[in-house]
């Protein structure tokens, strides 16, 4: 029984003209809709030439040996299937190999011609170097055939499947919105002068130098990842290349830490009562950024030892915390409802934003300045570490996560505990809690 489909449907041109005969796939090949015959062309104008050329020369034909087939029956095989994907093969035609060459005892399409050799040419360069006595064909390889041009789609999704950075999914989507406001459907779209529109319009948006090249930054970790992963080099390199006019004058934000005063904190954690005070007490105590308290799991910390090892996302260093009697007490009030210790009732994992809004509110209840963050109690803990003197800096730099060239993240694994004096320095700075 024939297959019944709807009719494909004929391409139309970017300029708004329909080529009877010719269709493009979902995955971009192009398909001669009469015959089947399916081939690759990046470039619309090349492949309306090509597709002309296959259907306005169907009666030229060689009457030459083919020398440009592979040898044996593979070879004879797939010479036999072109003839019929063309639509061109007949009940007369006989294909033989002959001394390594394959032979048609009747004249052959041209088209099908040409389409062979281009198959071995990208195929087997050594093979075809070496029947035309043209070595130079054997680095073809090298020259950078176009490809099908990636889609902005499968540039998304190889990122967010393969990277390993756990912020992988706001990276994509961030990428997403700026395709989406540029409207690139492929990485061809991201030109130059696209690109340079985005930069504009973002420039004249925004002051914030920081917010900029992280946003900038984006766009190119998604587009550079495709090296990694395989995708084609010669369209990912042309992409970043084009990137590079993605870039600010404006300076970045010099560091500013903001400590929390022991005064602050008391209230905060008066404010707070039972629902903030674990909160609070982990990111002094384990000198942590909100999102990090967000991402906090239990495999990580060990109650009964009263000790944190965990290797921190951005550095992607060891750090380790000694925990107060006042912050195992406070944890062991925390339901556990899966690997994060911090959860909503329905086992979700708090978001960064949505907690920090809530610390806001908390913060005026409690009467706090508006300077005052979270990350404040980071500062704080970091701060009473690195300036006590009791306290060598090493240590101190392992409670905040950083890099020590003193210490090997396998020893602070096996031994957390020697924060110890960090985390008392701390202790001494803003306890005893109520």
């Amino acid at each position: 029984m024939a297959k019944i489909g709807r009719k494909q449907k004929p391409y139309e041109t970017s300029d708004g003209i329909t080529i009877p005969g010719l269709a493009r796939q979902v995955d971009g090949r192009w398909r001669v809709i009469s015959s089947g015959f399916r081939f690759t062309e990046p470039d619309e104008q090349r492949a309306i030439e090509h597709y002309k050329k296959l259907t306005n020369q169907a009666g030229a034909t060689i009457n030459l040996p083919i020398a440009t087939m592979e040898d044996g029956p593979d070879g004879l095989a797939n010479w036999r299937e072109k003839m019929k994907e063309l639509g061109r093969a007949t009940s007369t035609m006989t294909v033989s190999v002959d001394n390594g060459q394959v032979r048609a005892d009747q004249p052959v399409p041209e088209a099908a011609f040409w389409l062979c050799v281009r198959d071995v040419l990208l195929k087997r360069p050594d093979y075809a170097a070496r029947m035309t006595g043209i070595p130079e064909l054997a680095n073809l390889h090298r020259m950078g055939i176009p490809k099908d041009t990636i889609s902005i789609t499968r540039l998304v999704e190889n990122y967010r499947q393969n990277s390993p950075s756990k912020s992988r999914e706001r990276t994509a989507d961030i990428f997403k919105d700026v395709a989406r406001v540029i409207g690139a459907k492929t990485l061809d779209d991201l030109s130059i002068e696209t690109l340079s529109a985005f930069r504009q319009k973002t420039e004249a948006k925004s002051s914030n130098g920081n917010a900029k090249r992280w946003t900038y930054g984006q766009v190119k970790a998604v587009i550079s990842f495709g090296l990694r992963t395989g995708l084609d080099p010669v369209q990912i390199r042309a992409a970043m290349d084009r990137c590079r006019i993605l870039w600010t004058g404006d300076k970045v934000a010099a560091p500013n830490p903001r400590p929390i005063s022991r005064k602050d904190f008391q209230k905060l954690l008066a404010a707070g009562k039972d629902v903030w005070r674990a909160w609070l007490l982990a990111g002094l105590n384990m000198c942590l950024h909100l999102g990090e308290v967000c991402d906090l799991r239990w495999d990580t910390i060990d109650l009964d030892n009263g000790t944190h090892a965990a290797i921190r996302s951005k550095t992607n260093v060891v750090r380790a915390a000694v925990l107060w009697k006042e912050t195992i007490d406070s944890l062991q009030k925390v339901p556990r409802r899966g690997p994060w210790v911090f959860t909503s009732t329905h086992g979700v994992r708090y978001n960064r934003n949505s907690r920090g809004n809530m610390f806001g509110e908390l913060r005026i209840r409690a009467g706090v300045s508006e300077e005052v963050t979270f990350d404040s109690l980071r500062d704080a803990a970091y701060s009473a570490a690195v300036n006590d003197p009791t306290v060598e800096e090493r240590f101190a730099r392992v409670l905040a996560g950083h890099r020590s060239q003193a210490l090997q993240d396998n020893y602070v694994l096996r031994n957390p505990r020697c924060t110890e004096g960090a985390c008392l320095a701390v202790y001494r700075a803003f306890g005893p809690f109520a």
